[in-house]
């Protein structure tokens, strides 16, 4: 008779013994590392960075935001103030010494109650007028 502890009939196996630890990385490991060390570039200051995308595809999609914003927000017609932040930009953009910077930028002033400037990729820089 079979009491309330016994299997009934079907005998476990013992459980494997863990399989050892390779000493080798893992090929996915290794992967990953490769594609990163490729990503690697050095910034004109000399600093060690990733790049996901090249400089070309931001710059793009910079000029691309930037079309986007100009369609959408009406610009000043304002001459002195467009003068005056031309002005500020270009003592900024002449300080950049990469060689591979951009030299002209496209400067805009939007309407806009908010006192802002942004940059974008590209060589695109904007500013509003605020109030």
């Amino acid at each position: 008779m079979r009491t309330a502890g016994d299997p009934i009939g079907v005998r476990l196996a013992a459980p494997a013994a863990p399989a050892p630890l390779s000493r080798r990385p893992p090929v996915t490991l290794v992967a990953v590392i490769v594609v990163l060390e490729a990503g690697c570039a050095t910034s004109p200051l000399g600093r060690r960075q990733l790049r996901l995308m090249s400089g070309n595809h931001v710059a793009q999609m910079g000029a691309s935001a930037f079309q986007d914003i100009k369609q959408e927000t009406p610009q000043s017609t304002d001459t002195s103030q467009q003068r005056y932040v031309r002005c500020v930009a270009a003592a900024i953009t002449g300080q950049v010494t990469d060689p591979e910077a951009p030299r002209q930028w496209e400067v805009v002033v939007f309407k806009d109650d908010s006192a802002n400037a942004f940059a974008l990729p590209g060589a695109r820089s904007a500013s509003t007028r605020g109030s």
